[in-house]
């Protein structure tokens, strides 16, 4: 094989009910919701680069969000702004971390692969939330089986 040929990546299915959770892994949040009898975890990930300006802001309209439980993941994708003093200075739940500049899709995939939740969220780092967005989204899911993505547009 030439040094300019690529090896095909592995393509993996999902059964009926399952999403994908980065890394490879599968989970199926809808029997683990049926099965435990409490509201399941949502991670609220936030991919940043040099967002000082309005990143608190877009905290707080997460933490506005009348669904809980919640877990924020700000991943800070190569900032050179005050982006890491700001979120650092919140004395609030927020886990952070930074990496090299590697792009929005791959900030994505890092918060992916820290999550707990099992539900994912994404909010750009100068966008707001409604404070009724999640559990909105949350009982469409919950009422509606069949769906496994969900995505808003604001006109």
């Amino acid at each position: 094989m030439s040094s300019s040929a690529r090896r095909p990546v592995p393509v993996h299915k999902a059964l009926p009910g399952q999403v994908f959770w980065g890394m490879g892994h599968w989970r199926t949040p809808r029997e683990n919701m049926k099965n435990s009898g409490h509201p399941p975890l949502i991670s609220c990930i936030v991919p940043v680069f040099n967002g000082a300006r309005y990143i608190k802001q877009a905290l707080e309209s997460i933490w506005e969000q009348t669904y809980q439980p919640l877990e924020i993941i700000v991943v800070d994708d190569g900032s050179t702004d005050d982006t890491k003093h700001i979120v650092q200075a919140i004395d609030r739940p927020v886990r952070y971390v930074s990496q090299n500049r590697m792009g929005p899709a791959a900030a994505r995939n890092r918060g992916i692969a820290m999550s707990q939740g099992e539900f994912l969220a994404f909010l750009d780092s100068d966008d707001l939330w409604h404070s009724g967005k999640l559990s909105k989204q949350f009982a469409k899911f919950s009422s509606s089986p069949e769906i496994e993505a969900c995505v808003t547009f604001v006109n």
